[in-house]
């Protein structure tokens, strides 16, 4: 399959934490918010070529074993240390490759009905094939537009976005894993 997103691998996905699978608090059979998990077990990622990165900024609340215990100078202050928060997601962070298997995804929008397996709040499960086409779809929608006229007319404006995403937040590119990678 040939993807809009040419030159750039959708199947490349990144992680801050370990790659076992997670027992996942706050999984419910009807979840109240976009970023609860779809299954009681599985790990959060992001695309690489489409990354949040004001998404790891709670890492510090949901993986607290990770990071080092906060410091306090003499006043009781906590001592923040952003080169230190920078090592530790440097040491964090990891890649790696999906191109099998099935996923879960908010990319509903851009997907064919007949292709989602499973559904749970806002969350769909698909194979990974069908997800790379969802994504590319909502890649070329959010950068050029939604109709015919959009696309002739906006492509090759000046003022057309560049980036995956163009001007959109990019946590709808979040996706949970629930199958060993």
């Amino acid at each position: 399959m040939r993807l809009i997103i040419k030159g750039k691998d959708p199947y490349t996905f990144v992680r801050f934490g370990g790659l076992d699978l997670k027992k996942q608090k706050g999984f419910s059979k009807n979840p109240e918010t976009y970023h609860q998990p779809p299954a009681p077990r599985g790990i959060y990622a992001m695309p690489k070529i489409s990354q949040e990165f004001f998404l790891i900024g709670c890492l510090e609340e949901t993986q607290p074993g990770i990071f080092a215990k906060e410091k306090f100078d003499s006043e009781g202050f906590i001592i923040d240390d952003p080169s230190e928060r920078r090592k530790r997601y440097s040491e964090i962070r990891k890649e790696f490759r999906k191109d099998s298997g099935e996923i879960w995804h908010h990319l509903e929008e851009y997907t064919d009905h007949k292709d989602i397996l499973q559904r749970n709040g806002s969350w769909i499960k698909t194979d990974i094939k069908v997800w790379a086409k969802s994504f590319s779809k909502m890649s070329t929608i959010l950068r050029y537009g939604r109709s015919k006229y959009d696309l002739e007319n906006g492509i090759n404006k000046v003022y057309v976005p560049r980036g995956i995403t163009g001007f959109y937040s990019k946590d709808h590119c979040e996706v949970f894993i629930d199958e060993k990678v």
